[in-house]
């Protein structure tokens, strides 16, 4: 994964919250600064943390998905 990619999934994901590399790093187990290197191409993402970051980003759609499908459920008469 290219930090480019990595930096927009997780803003992408994380990106409403004013510190997104400390939210992240949580949900990775490793600090925001750790998230922060990696994001800027100063450290390689491991594969088995992208492989993670892509499976919040899965698990994310599907919950958005959802909630769609059930709003709209809900607002038909």
């Amino acid at each position: 994964m290219k930090p480019s990619q990595f930096d927009a999934i997780g803003r992408n994901i994380f990106g409403r919250m004013p510190q997104w590399a400390e939210a992240l790093g949580c949900a990775l187990g490793v600090s925001g600064r750790t998230v922060q290197r990696w994001a800027n191409g100063q450290n390689p993402i491991p594969d088995d943390v992208a492989a993670r970051l892509l499976e919040l980003e899965r698990i994310g759609k599907a919950g958005r998905t959802e909630a769609e499908r059930r709003r709209n459920e809900t607002a038909a008469p």
